[in-house]
């Protein structure tokens, strides 16, 4: 059966919601779209440079109807959701920009890009209120369509000689500010997340929703294993996860097994594979249908993020399972504990490893010592 758009726009919509990241391939024509599409993945977004280089062109030489008939072709070819590259929308003015979305969507589209570079190589970059206002004029175009388009706002300094990050971290947020503001609601996972959202639109409608976890749907625990194993579970694909992954290791790790040698960490998650001569007492079962047994069997769960934002869910969800937690001030942002805050520990970076070692020293035990659980 046929996907319709507006289910294809859910689908594509609920790729952006789950957790982690997934991967985007940009097919040149039909026929590269049918290729990617068989290999597994779950979208495609159009590529105005493959485009470009199709019709024998440079990128960017490329017209708005030349644009969309090539995204109909790639949209035509598979059932899966397409995203297209509109480059800066085909037009300088806020109001030139609005109707390409619409254009869009009768291409059968349910994503778009528009980025805020102008083609002129005078001013390659857009001052911020214009850039803005047409983000604004796009966001306004995809909101009245009949089902939830997906539209990235793209700050493309770095692309055209412009490596100024301060700035371009100031683009984004100028976009967000603005789109916050014009939002009937936004929800946000933290109390430090809704902070920083009131003080880019201090006028929104802003909300704290935090993660919860489904308890009743977790199983009874049970005896951890002998020796102890203590887990890490994440997306490694996600940069602060593998940051913090690499942190656990390399730092860590080797203070940990000076203290209490007989413990085993299982890394578990999707993204990172073990090297050859990493330490015996490291696994990597990679991605499982369900984390389980890996909980039923661990110690202890570790949250050692140095970075990164929103509620990390998984330091909720390993105290679900009835598992004392050792965690970064970042692994633990965003979480209220409630009763099980005396099985959870927020150690400073250059703490965590006693905070880890302590209750190992002798038949594993909740912890002792309690840090308080940042909010």
């Amino acid at each position: 059966m046929t996907a319709t758009q507006a289910q294809k726009a859910e689908a594509f919509r609920a790729l952006h919601e789950r957790p982690g990241a997934f991967v985007i391939p940009n097919p040149w024509d039909a026929g590269t779209a049918r290729i990617v599409a068989r290999s597994g993945f779950e979208a495609l977004a159009t590529t105005s440079a493959g485009c470009a280089f199709g019709l024998g062109r440079r990128d960017g030489a490329i017209t708005r109807e030349e644009a969309l008939t090539h995204a109909r072709a790639i949209v035509a070819a598979t059932s899966l959701p397409v995203s297209a590259d509109l480059e800066n929308g085909f037009g300088d003015a806020p109001d030139a920009v609005a109707p390409i979305i619409g254009l869009a969507a009768q291409a059968g589209l349910v994503g778009a890009s528009i980025e805020d570079a102008s083609g002129d190589p005078k001013r390659p970059i857009y001052d911020l209120t214009l850039a803005v206002e047409r983000v604004a004029a796009a966001v306004e175009a995809a909101r009245a369509l009949p089902f939830p388009f997906t539209l990235t706002a793209r700050a493309e300094n770095f692309l055209h000689g412009r490596p100024d990050l301060d700035d371009t971290i100031r683009r984004l947020q100028a976009f967000e500010r603005r789109l916050l503001a014009s939002a009937a609601e936004a929800w946000m996972p933290s109390r430090a997340d809704l902070d920083s959202a009131r003080e880019l639109a201090p006028t929104a409608t802003l909300r704290y929703v935090p993660n919860v976890v489904d308890v009743a749907a977790i199983g009874a625990r049970r005896a951890p294993a002998d020796p102890p194993e203590a887990l890490l579970v994440g997306n490694f694909a996600y940069a602060p996860n593998r940051e913090g992954l690499g942190f656990l290791l390399d730092e860590v790790m080797p203070r940990v097994w000076a203290a209490a040698p007989q413990l085993r960490l299982t890394v578990a998650g999707s993204g990172w594979e073990a090297p050859a001569r990493i330490d015996a007492r490291v696994s990597a079962p990679g991605f499982v249908d369900s984390l389980d047994p890996l909980y039923a069997r661990a110690a202890c769960a570790l949250v050692p993020l140095l970075s990164g934002g929103g509620s990390p869910v998984k330091f909720i969800e390993a105290l679900a399972h009835g598992l004392p937690v050792v965690a970064t001030p970042r692994g633990a942002a965003g979480s209220r504990t409630g009763s099980n805050a005396a099985r959870s520990r927020v150690a400073l970076p250059s703490t965590i490893s006693s905070a880890i070692a302590s209750p190992l020293a002798g038949p594993f035990s909740m912890p002792q010592t309690l840090w308080p659980v940042a909010t």
